[in-house]
């Protein structure tokens, strides 16, 4: 089940077991809430919003690691600055 999570439904396990509401986790990303929703429920996120995500939720490396599936598969890939995400 965990494998075929989306990237967005895996950040939000992340930030539930943490014990902090969307809008916390916006405010320590410096991000908008809605940002937060939107990428929980699908959204591809910028690169250095996933990476503020990471640092905030301490996702650990070895957890990252686990994470990079989700972030690539179709569906979940990840806007990386500057470059323009296919549309499918």
């Amino acid at each position: 089940a965990y494998a075929a999570m989306t990237l967005g439904a895996r950040l939000r396990l992340y930030r539930e077991a943490i014990g902090i509401t969307q809008a916390e986790l916006a405010r320590r990303a410096l991000v908008h809430r809605t940002t937060i929703n939107r990428i929980e429920h699908g959204q591809h996120p910028q690169f250095d919003t996933l990476a503020a995500l990471v640092e905030e939720l301490r996702i650990p490396p070895e957890d990252l690691r686990a994470l990079l599936p989700a972030i690539w598969r179709r569906g979940s890939e990840v806007a990386t600055p500057g470059v323009a995400t296919p549309r499918r």
